[in-house]
């Protein structure tokens, strides 16, 4: 497993590490039960306004008519999918699945719209997930 963290970067409201924490989870689960994958890459990035987490693995990939039945907004794609989809539509954000024979990445793009970013992260030991 590769992870690309910021080096150091201000806290998040809790509602969005508790989703990232969700997804993520899922995500390995997805990868640990359907891909085949040898190797996981997950990435975090932040600007001022948005926050994206993608989760790519380099197993079989998913075909395409599943891959666009799991696309669509309106379909659920099984059970921890939807949970995700739901998740991430409460707070505005985004879910997008890219998939060939080469692996799977799912992104998630979530708006930072609060204003309070006064608190820094210095002790990655903490109980909560800094982003």
């Amino acid at each position: 497993m590769n992870l690309d963290l910021p080096t150091r970067s201000e806290r998040v409201p809790n509602d969005i590490e508790m989703l990232l924490f969700r997804v993520l989870q899922e995500s390995l689960v997805n990868v640990h039960r359907h891909s085949g994958a040898s190797m996981v890459d997950i990435a975090l990035k932040r600007n001022p306004q948005t926050l994206i987490m993608e989760v790519h693995d380099d197993g079989r990939g998913i075909a395409p008519d599943p891959l666009d039945r799991l696309r669509r907004a309106n379909t659920d794609g099984g059970v921890g999918l939807a949970g995700m989809r739901e998740r991430i539509n409460d707070l505005n954000g985004h879910l997008d699945i890219e998939s060939s024979s080469r692996g799977t990445t799912l992104r998630v793009r979530l708006p930072l719209d609060y204003t309070d970013q006064s608190t820094q992260i210095d002790n990655p030991s903490r109980d909560t997930c800094a982003v």
